[in-house]
C-alpha cells in the first residue's frame, strides 16, 4: 500500500512477540515476491504505542493503524493461540486513539471483531468489512481544512 519509497512502522509492546513478528517477516518464504518484498520493508519496533505516538510529530504519518488482541478471542483463530499470553492484553485507550488521530494526516484504523463494542466506544464511526467476515475496520477519517 505504500509503495517501494514508504515506511511501515510495526510497533509490538511485547518484546518475545515483537522478535517473533520481526523474524517471521524476515524469513517468511512465499510464491509472491512483491509481497515478500513489501514484508522485508517492516520495520518492527519494540515500543508502547501510546509513549511511540506522543513523541511524534503531527500529521507524521499518512495511516496509524491498531490491530489489538481482540478483546474477546476469536476461538477459530489458532495461529494466535500461541501468542496471546506474552501479548499485551490491555484494552486500546481513546488517549491512544486521540494521539493517532493527530499523527495520522488522513485516517486512523482499528482491526477488530465485526461485533465489538470498542468501535463505538472509542468513536470509530466507519466501520468496514465483508458481510460474512467475522473481522471488520473501524476507520477515523481526518478533516482536512
Amino acid at each position: 500500500m505504500v509503495g517501494p519509497g514508504g515506511t511501515v512502522i510495526g510497533l509490538e509492546n511485547a518484546a518475545p512477540v515483537a522478535e517473533i513478528v520481526r523474524r517471521g517477516l524476515k524469513t517468511y518464504t512465499g510464491e509472491r515476491p512483491e509481497l515478500l518484498n513489501a514484508m522485508r520493508r517492516i520495520q518492527v519496533v519494540h515500543a508502547d504505542h501510546l509513549t511511540y505516538l506522543k513523541n511524534l510529530p503531527s500529521d507524521s504519518f499518512d495511516v496509524v493503524y491498531f490491530d489489538p488482541m481482540f478483546r474477546v478471542a476469536r476461538e477459530k483463530s489458532s495461529s494466535m493461540a500461541p501468542l496471546r499470553p506474552l501479548a499485551n492484553n490491555s484494552p486500546l485507550t481513546k488517549e491512544a486513539v486521540a494521539e493517532a488521530v493527530r499523527v495520522a494526516r488522513k485516517r486512523v484504523v482499528m482491526k477488530e471483531n465485526r461485533a465489538s463494542e470498542e468501535f463505538q466506544r472509542l468513536n470509530f464511526h466507519t466501520i468496514q468489512g465483508g458481510r460474512y467476515s467475522p473481522v471488520a475496520y473501524g476507520i477515523i477519517e481526518k478533516v482536512v481544512p
